[in-house]
């Protein structure tokens, strides 16, 4: 057990005392709701190399990049999801920034899962960014007016490593690849389940 009675991790994870809180930096995950006779949620394992949370069973997320907020998509949130995402933030944050940490869960779980979520489309959207161009080959665009905002967290002020963390959530009906296929894309997580 660490000396703040928290679940116990490397001494590492741990800001020293008398050291200034790390600022949180803006992340955003995805809940994946596979609708079966049981409801199921998608996790997976992190890596125990991992500098946040080693070994820990979670949703596939991760932070938001510059692109999130800049790329242009033919979707939107929904006005109750938006103002949602407003009431439980800071004041000076952006809609595009809001819209782009929803795309980042988006994102993020297509790298971590090689799943697709999205929504069938002739609709060209044009990126030299990585992860966005494969997430786009596939025919899709993001069904960011499926996506549902569930809650925010932000990581401890005692942690190294911090994140102010947007759950959002969407069900199965949004993958348009095969659910039953996820693979760890980027290795950052493993043991990916149902």
């Amino acid at each position: 057990m660490s000396r703040y009675g928290t679940t116990p991790g490397r001494p590492e994870e741990y800001r020293k005392l008398g050291e200034k809180a790390v600022r949180p930096r803006d992340a955003a995950t995805l809940i994946i709701v596979q609708q079966a006779k049981e409801p199921r949620i998608l996790l997976g394992k992190r890596s125990m190399k991992h500098k946040f949370m080693p070994g820990k069973f979670v949703f596939p997320g991760g932070r938001l990049d510059y692109i999130d907020q800049r790329i242009r998509v033919p979707t939107e949130l929904t006005d109750t999801v938006l103002s949602r995402l407003r009431r439980e933030t800071r004041s000076n944050i952006s809609d595009a920034k809001l819209r782009g940490l929803a795309l980042a869960a988006i994102r993020e779980t297509f790298e971590e899962t090689g799943l697709v979520v999205g929504r069938p489309t002739t609709d060209v959207v044009r990126t030299k960014h990585g992860s966005w161009s494969q997430y786009f080959a596939h025919g899709v665009v993001p069904p960011l007016e499926d996506v549902d905002f569930i809650a925010r967290a932000i990581t401890p002020p005692y942690r190294t490593r911090r994140f102010d963390t947007r759950f959002f959530m969407v069900h199965d009906s949004s993958i348009q690849s095969d659910p039953s296929r996820v693979s760890s894309a980027s290795g950052e997580l493993l043991d990916l389940h149902w």
